[in-house]
């Protein structure tokens, strides 16, 4: 028995998860190489407008009338396609959760080209978000491409996907696994591990292979190590992961204050709002570089040279104002590198305070802290810390940092940005909808995609949770005859069943 169970896993879980984590890394390790060099290209073309506008404030008025018609133009999209508003990464791990529906085509066009668009205007948001909304699109796509009776496999393979995008578009493939584990599902599962693992390699093979031949920097930061620091300086990061807590609390408040005037106080028309922060981009550009952009050449500075605290103020106050209001005026791009920026901001302010040689290694600690308190991954901030930010020597400051920095927000119950972001767009989706609940049996079919496995490596529709199993045999994997006792407690009953019937009935 123990054989023939061995048998069915090997062909019905590992191998499909092979096969479509290297076809969904394949693909997203190859269009997000490409799509970070048109972004860095945008980037480079929206400084040297800025730079021009500097010197030639007659063209400020033809900008404002280009915003103008920019924002009737993304205000017009977005009413025909809501999925492709605000940050990628949200949209993602919602999809993957079987919490929205996905038109990958039009997903991956979307997030491609109308990020573009945010880079170009120098709107403070980032190019990983897209970056994952990319992979997702891309795995979503290889899945649709499959025989029906795969048909289940499609989050599994957007998971590879949106691992491989993270990967790609930071550099840290490591931290690219562990995106899927931590902030897409919250659970570990061999399946999800497997395609995400798969994936990953295959899109860090692929932008290797690609990054020389088009100029691109595989890698996010080129920071050198750090040396170790001693027992008798380990109060340094036990203060950078208690201001970064501290901060990343109010932070959070914060986005929950603008949230609620975006949504009750401020009753303007989308486009208005996408105008106004157009606009007030190009007035902070105009001031500094600093202000705007995706954050990226603010964070490089800074380990090279830290103005003074006035000006790193001001910098984070302006650029958590714009940061916040793009993304919920819903301008498409990331919030994970403009957040970052943040965080290498308030970690630089800190740094001031202990000298200038400890600068870096503050910055590097609030960088590590905005993704352990902000967005509440404290594992994948430790990971990232290690891989892309040098902290191979300071391993224990750096779990001391994010340990603080994760534990403040969340003993005050606060939610992370990209749940809150999630929470909104159920509020939208489910509006106006009746919640059911039921209870009912289904048998498994053989030929099923739940054959051969267990509960713990199927993805379930949202509202659906399986309350107990009468086995027709012995083993631990599901087996055809078993019969499962669901309940689902959901807003889309029928949708909830559609995909019950891919999960325990084959396919036709």
């Amino acid at each position: 028995m123990q054989k023939k169970e061995t048998g069915i896993h090997l062909t019905s879980s590992v191998l499909p998860a092979l096969l479509f984590g290297a076809l969904s890394g394949i693909l997203a390790g190859v269009t997000v190489t490409v799509y970070k060099l048109f972004a860095k290209g945008a980037v480079e073309a929206s400084s040297l407008f800025y730079a021009f506008m500097q010197r030639h404030l007659w063209v400020l008025p033809a900008a404002i009338l280009l915003a103008l018609g920019v924002s009737f133009f993304l205000s017009r999209i977005y009413k025909k396609e809501p999925d492709l508003q605000g940050g990628g990464i949200p949209a993602s791990v919602g999809t993957l959760r079987g919490l929205f529906a996905f038109h990958p085509a039009k997903n991956a066009l979307g997030s491609f080209f109308l990020s573009l668009i945010s880079f170009l205007f120098g709107v403070p948001l980032g190019t990983e978000g897209p970056s994952v909304q990319l992979g997702t699109a891309l795995g979503a796509g290889a899945a649709r491409c499959a025989p029906k009776r795969w048909r289940a496999w499609e989050r599994f393979s957007m998971t590879g996907g949106a691992s491989a995008g993270f990967s790609v578009a930071t550099g840290a493939p490591i931290s690219g696994i562990f995106f899927a584990v931590e902030e897409a599902h919250g659970r570990i599962s061999p399946l999800i591990v497997l395609t995400a693992v798969v994936a990953v390699l295959f899109a860090e093979l692929c932008t290797l292979l690609l990054s020389p031949l088009l100029g691109v920097d595989p890698s996010m930061f080129n920071v050198a190590d750090f040396d170790a620091l001693g027992i008798n300086e380990f109060y340094l990061p036990f203060l950078a992961g208690l201001v970064m807590g501290l901060f990343s609390l109010l932070f959070l408040k914060g986005y929950r204050l603008l949230d609620s005037l975006f949504r009750k106080a401020w009753k303007a028309t989308r486009c208005t709002k996408i105008f106004t922060v157009l606009c007030l981009t190009l007035v902070a550009g105009l001031l500094s570089s600093r202000f705007i952009s995706t954050g990226h050449h603010l964070i490089s500075d800074l380990f090279r040279h830290v103005p003074s605290l006035w000006v790193l103020l001001a910098v984070l106050l302006l650029r958590s104002v714009l940061t916040l209001s793009a993304n919920l005026a819903g301008i498409t791009g990331g919030i994970f590198l403009p957040l970052l920026a943040i965080g290498s901001t308030v970690g630089a302010m800190l740094g001031k305070l202990f000298g200038e040689e400890l600068i870096p290694l503050f910055v590097v600690f609030g960088v590590a802290g905005c993704i352990a308190g902000m967005m509440k991954m404290p594992l994948t901030a430790i990971l990232f810390g290690v891989e892309a930010l040098g902290l191979s020597h300071n391993l224990l400051p750096l779990i001391l940092v994010c340990i603080f920095a994760y534990a403040i927000p969340e003993a005050l119950g606060e939610e992370s940005i990209g749940e809150r972001v999630l929470e909104r767009r159920k509020e939208l989706l489910h509006k106006g909808k009746s919640y059911t609940e039921e209870e009912t049996e289904f048998s498994l079919e053989k030929g099923s995609f739940a054959e051969g496995k267990e509960i713990r490596d199927i993805f379930w529709p949202d509202g659906v949770r399986v309350l107990s199993v009468k086995k027709a045999g012995t083993g631990h994997l599901l087996a055809s005859g078993d019969v499962l006792l669901v309940r689902i407690a959901a807003y889309d009953r029928e949708k909830a069943l559609t995909e019950l019937k891919h999960i325990l009935k084959k396919a036709s």
